[in-house]
């Protein structure tokens, strides 16, 4: 899958995570830069192509990865907001669990996508080295990769606009 298709489908994933935030009374930027966060992520696990010491569709496109990723964005968030002012265990505790998912959905997002294409991918690995696909698509078809974006920006405004 190409990156408008990983764009599409993490908007997808993301999309109950954004409504998390806006039901918990997020403002409005917090959610926009949580958003651009997971938009990024999204394309991460194709880092491999741009390193020599990484195979494609290797130990980035794993569940391992994706809890990497989620713990780091928690870490992050968690830290982020620390520096403001002193908050509330629940409210801390909160933010580390919507920063864990702002890393984590986009990575497993992007798993579920490349699934869906013949090459597959091994995402239980270090555990297993079975390969999951289903062959649905080439990862180079323009119709799906475009199709999820439209998708995603659809369902993920849909979302937004029915908490507003």
């Amino acid at each position: 899958m190409y990156q408008e298709g990983h764009i599409g489908i993490a908007l997808l994933f993301y999309g109950p995570v954004a409504y998390i935030y806006l039901e918990l009374g997020t403002p409005w930027l917090v959610l926009f830069f949580t958003t651009l966060t997971a938009i990024t992520l999204a394309n991460l696990p194709d880092i491999d192509l741009k390193t020599r010491f990484l195979s494609h569709r290797g130990s980035t496109h794993t569940i391992l990865f994706a809890l990497i990723i989620g713990l780091f964005t928690a870490f992050t968030f968690l830290g982020v907001i620390s520096l403001f002012k002193p908050l509330p265990t629940e409210i801390r505790i909160g933010a580390w669990i919507l920063g864990f998912l702002t890393g984590f959905t986009p990575i497993l997002s992007h798993i579920f996508g490349d699934m869906l294409t013949p090459m597959g991918v091994k995402p239980f690995w270090p555990i297993s080295d079975k390969k999951i696909t289903t062959k649905m698509f080439k990862a180079r078809n323009r119709i799906a990769n475009t199709s999820f974006l439209i998708i995603g920006v659809f369902i993920f405004t849909s979302i937004i606009w029915l908490h507003i």
